[in-house]
């Protein structure tokens, strides 16, 4: 899959979580950590629309 950089804007608390996520190793890099969420959303809001 390839992959598009991007740039985005994110309150600093909520990048100091994902951070501690990659340190304690829930997450390799601060990229898989936003993918995983946005996977999480999608595929939310899929099953509310059933």
């Amino acid at each position: 899959m390839v992959k598009i950089g991007t740039s985005i804007r994110i309150k600093s608390e909520i990048l100091h979580g994902v951070d501690e996520k990659v340190d304690e190793s829930v997450f390799a890099s601060r990229t898989r950590a936003v993918e995983y969420a946005l996977r999480q959303l999608m595929n939310s809001d899929r099953r509310q629309r059933c």
